[in-house]
């Protein structure tokens, strides 16, 4: 009842968006339910619906197999269904109110005399019109005389006691002596007793009025009283005052451009009209009518009218040319363009499919929803403004953060948990004004996407991002420009580190042969090598002990660059120009085997070479 229910109605709905009617027409077969909910002990929505329903009989004849929430047909067929006769008994046993003797009276008069023929009584195939099928199904004579006759039978009329029985769906009689009887006794079994019976469940029924309130004979009248005109209100008829007001000029209360969902006065306008909101988990709104909610019938006119209007308009804008999603790319430290969102674009703006993307820091606006002057102008100057939706139109949004300088902004979505994974990209809409003074970019983002920045914020502080028509490619200049300062200077000690490998190196042919010979391989000399180390001069061969160290150290400086090498995807070269170190990456293993080559080359080389 949570979701079908819209009283009088009962209307079917999607089985996963239970907000949403699944039909805007009802079947026959509801005319069981007042029935059950008598058993229930909820008699007054049973009053309202059965109410409901015998309107709609009144009008022609029989209950059309299905009809419209304003109660036009929408199938003429009518087979004879019992279920309206069914409710009338049980509204009759609750009650006691002999209006439902008068329903029972009209239903047997309409048989009579619109579907009794010489053999039996025929199905109905329009009740509009009154023609015949050549049918008459089996539930016709099970169930239909049998809830009539029941209807007008005294207690003196029936041979047994039915308060003994419940009848089925199909008006078969069940004892109720069953639900007491233990099924799982075993036949052998003679002496066990029967179980007490759990009253529990009795206290989720409702309580029959009759009993709480017997001297109050007119309470069933009360609620019917409201709906003896429903249906004449809703069906079609000749031209109305509206119809003559709007033809000599007169506006309707409120037209589909100037509905805003944020507006107090248009809800109550909408209100009086039938017309109710309904708030999608994905952000979007629906609007709904149900003329029976109407204040009145002009009031019910008006609410189709903006209806209608609000049809034409959301085609006219599908027509209009859809634009294709947009990019956030957060670009700061440590994301580097790595985290792209998916954004939808906005009617009004820079469009940045046709300009330079826009790149900037973000800032929370104060207040949130924007929807005012922003009383923090320092802090979204020259930034780009995040701002979260409702309250406002988009439109007066962006001319708030822009007034405060802002140079972008990006609207989050206040329907915590919606995610561009399940809700489909929207674009947001003007205010149906002219948005040409509107100069800066406006992107939006589901509360799941938007929340990925406001984390970053959290954990970071600054935060800068990147708008556009799509993510760009992350490329090394990307991270470049984002480096501190203090990674330029370890590039600087990496390039001087390069300078002292070569100092190094030189130093080789100054120690000693016993020095030598640990930091060089004798195999691998050539004999001019050897004997140019033999020739040197005991001044020569002598080194100090800050060269020893240097030549000592000379590995783990090596080592030092190896790591550094890996990390950076970009080298320099060296000054010397037998070493070249080119800028496309390489393999780990291959970059230390070359750096390893080129030691033992430094090695072997004489020092006026290097």
């Amino acid at each position: 009842m949570r979701y079908i229910s819209q009283p009088p109605l009962l209307l079917d709905v999607h089985i996963h968006k239970p907000m949403l009617n699944a039909r805007t027409w009802m079947d026959a077969l509801l005319a069981f339910f007042p029935g059950l909910q008598v058993l229930k002990g909820d008699i007054r929505p049973a009053i309202e619906t059965h109410e409901m329903l015998y309107q709609v009989i009144k009008k022609h004849n029989f209950l059309p197999e299905a009809f419209t929430t304003d109660f036009r047909v929408h199938w003429a067929q009518h087979p004879l269904r019992p279920e309206f006769a069914e409710s009338t008994y049980f509204l009759y046993k609750a009650t006691g109110d002999p209006y439902y003797l008068e329903v029972g009276k009209t239903l047997i008069e309409n048989l009579n005399k619109y579907a009794r023929v010489p053999c039996g009584f025929a199905a109905m195939k329009d009740v509009r019109t009154g023609s015949h099928e050549d049918r008459m199904d089996s539930f016709f004579l099970a169930e239909m005389f049998k809830y009539l006759y029941l209807l007008f039978a005294d207690k003196e009329d029936i041979i047994f006691d039915i308060e003994d029985y419940i009848f089925t769906t199909e008006a078969h009689l069940l004892p109720l002596w069953l639900s007491t009887t233990n099924q799982s006794i075993s036949k052998k079994n003679t002496t066990s007793e029967y179980t007490e019976l759990d009253d529990s469940n009795f206290d989720w029924t409702c309580p029959n009025t009759q009993i709480l309130f017997p001297n109050d004979p007119l309470y069933a009248q009360s609620i019917r009283e409201p709906l003896k005109n429903v249906v004449d209100k809703s069906c079609p008829r000749g031209i109305s005052r509206v119809e003559e007001s709007f033809r000599s000029g007169a506006k309707p209360p409120l037209r589909a451009r100037d509905f805003m969902a944020t507006n107090p006065e248009h809800l109550e306008i909408l209100k009086k009209m039938g017309v109710s909101l309904i708030h999608l988990k994905d952000g979007r709104v629906q609007l709904v009518q149900h003329a029976i909610q109407a204040a009145s019938s002009i009031d019910a006119e008006d609410g189709l009218r903006f209806m209608q209007e609000m049809i034409e308009l959301s085609s006219q804008q599908q027509k209009e040319q859809q634009l294709p999603p947009r990019a956030v790319q957060i670009v700061s430290h440590p994301f580097f363009g790595r985290v792209v969102l998916t954004a939808g674009p906005a009617q009004f703006g820079l469009d940045l499919s046709k300009h330079k993307e826009t790149r900037g820091f973000v800032a929370s606006s104060k207040p949130y929803n924007g929807c005012s002057e922003l009383t923090n102008p320092e802090a979204v100057m020259g930034k780009i403004a995040l701002i979260q939706r409702g309250q406002c139109m988009f439109a007066e949004k962006a001319r708030n953060i822009q007034n405060a300088g802002a140079i972008g902004g990006i609207v989050i979505d206040d329907n915590e948990g919606s995610s561009s994974d399940t809700a489909p990209l929207f674009q947001m809409a003007g205010d149906g004004k002219d948005t040409d003074d509107i100069k800066i970019p406006m992107l939006f983002l589901f509360s799941k996407e938007g929340s990925i920045i406001l984390d970053a914020i959290r954990e970071y502080e600054e935060v800068e991002v990147l708008l556009s028509d799509k993510a760009k490619d992350r490329d090394p200049e990307m991270e470049n420009e984002e480096q501190p300062s203090s990674e330029n200077d370890s590039q600087n000690q990496s390039a001087e580190q390069i300078i002292s490998i070569s100092q190094a190196v030189d130093l080789v042919d100054q120690e000693s042969p016993e020095e030598s010979s640990l930091n060089s391989h004798p195999e691998s000399l050539s004999p001019a090598d050897s004997d140019n180390a033999a020739s040197l001069s005991p001044s020569e061969q002598t080194s100090n002990p800050t060269e020893d160290r240097e030549t000592t150290s000379l590995d783990g400086e090596c080592t030092d660059l190896d790591n550094q090498l890996q990390e950076q995807s970009e080298t320099e070269e060296d000054s010397n120009p037998n070493v070249s170190w080119g800028k496309k990456v390489q393999p780990i293993d291959s970059i230390l085997a070359d750096w390893n080559e080129d030691i033992e080359a430094f090695e072997m080389m004489e020092k006026d070479e290097l």
